[in-house]
């Protein structure tokens, strides 16, 4: 099973993040990619959005990156991890300029550019940036037209199968947690990981306690990779 790095004020959901992510800016995420780098995580993935709009801020979040761009930066702070989008919004981007991006970016970080093509969901930012938003369903051939580029050489798309992250309440002890946070025991962790191995599942996310800063966030992430990934099979 390998691991994804979940960076933390990727976007800014009350329902998916704690109140000290809202603190975290670019050189804490540039530290922190580096270390999962180091530590052997497998991959970080990037939100995106471009126009919230006012009526939408209390659900959708005021705050998210532009995913190539992030993308990129990430893996030139980096050496080994993969950076995937999650996801990048196709219909609201010219296939030919988001091409010539992700393929600039590949390039230049040694094949490390993923990428997870969605269609959008948000009408009102489809009115803003001037794209129909009936039409997003053509998606399929944006992108036929985007692996037909010859930045790509023919190489295929990887297709991975993974599963985001799960938070977890106040409630549940992490009993094997060094630092005795709340969260899912190592053991726990184990069989959980595991059970997706099961399903087909090859890249996953780790349950995350409760965490009050970046280094207690780093402590956790470093201890998942020495105690409990060498458990799973």
């Amino acid at each position: 099973m390998k691991l994804v790095f979940n960076l933390p004020h990727m976007l800014r959901l009350k329902a998916m993040m704690q109140p000290w992510e809202a603190t975290v800016t670019g050189s804490d995420q540039t530290r922190m990619a580096k270390c999962a780098d180091e530590w052997g995580y497998e991959m970080i993935a990037v939100p995106e959005h471009f126009a919230i709009p006012n009526d939408h801020v209390e659900l959708s979040g005021p705050h998210y990156l532009q995913s190539t761009v992030a993308q990129a930066y990430l893996a030139g702070a980096t050496e080994r991890i993969r950076l995937n989008s999650c996801i990048t919004v196709l219909p609201l981007q010219h296939p030919i300029v988001l091409a010539k991006a992700l393929a600039t970016a590949d390039w230049m970080s040694s094949g490390r550019m993923m990428v997870t093509f969605g269609v959008g969901w948000l009408a009102r930012e489809f009115e803003l940036l001037g794209v129909p938003f009936s039409e997003r369903g053509r998606i399929a051939e944006r992108v036929d037209f985007i692996k037909s580029q010859p930045e790509f050489d023919g190489r295929p798309f990887d297709v991975v199968h993974g599963l985001g992250t799960t938070r977890v309440g106040e409630g549940h002890v992490a009993r094997d947690d060094p630092n005795g946070r709340p969260g899912m025991s190592g053991e726990e962790i184990v069989e959980r990981l595991s059970w997706l191995g099961e399903q087909g599942v090859t890249v996953s996310a780790v349950p995350l306690p409760p965490v009050r800063s970046v280094d207690e966030y780093l402590d956790y992430a470093q201890w998942v990779i020495e105690e409990v990934k060498p458990k799973v099979p």
